[in-house]
């Protein structure tokens, strides 16, 4: 009876051992399809993100570039505006120079305040470097038709 016994008991714990084989087996699987599933998703999360961050340095390489254009014009223009009211003062019109307004002084005012705010980043500041462009262009244009 006692080797009967053992033998049911012997069964059973082979059972039982076998059993938790099989579920650590298959958690083990689980575990293992998780990780690569996981995996996966970190990988195309990257790739997103890589192709986002071009795009965006992208855009802020394309930015800089309109505003260092933006720049150029801007002082191209200003110092024109300088030369045309230089000439004008050489040529015996000095006492008019207290008398006569500052041209676009708003705009250049507004200009020079938002590149204050924005130093970083200046792409707020494209509507009053606009302003101010076409003020100066216009000032431009009124002293050439009157003196030209």
């Amino acid at each position: 009876m006692r080797d009967f016994q053992n033998k049911a008991v012997q069964d059973e714990w082979n059972k039982f051992r076998a059993s938790v084989l099989v579920q650590r087996n298959e958690r083990s699987q689980r575990v293992a399809q998780t990780v690569q599933r996981l995996e996966q998703e970190r990988q195309a999360r990257a790739v997103e993100r890589s192709q986002r961050s071009s795009s965006l340095n992208d855009t802020i390489d394309g930015l800089n570039a309109k505003f260092a254009d933006a720049a150029v014009a801007l002082e191209y223009d200003a110092n024109r505006l300088a030369e045309i009211y230089a000439n004008r003062f050489e040529d015996g019109r000095n006492g008019e120079l207290d008398s006569m307004p500052l041209p676009c002084l708003g705009p250049r005012a507004h200009w020079i305040d938002c590149q204050k705010k924005y130093a970083v980043e200046p792409s707020p500041c494209d509507a009053y470097a606009e302003t101010l462009r076409k003020c100066v262009n216009e000032t431009i244009q009124r002293n050439n038709e009157k003196h030209g």
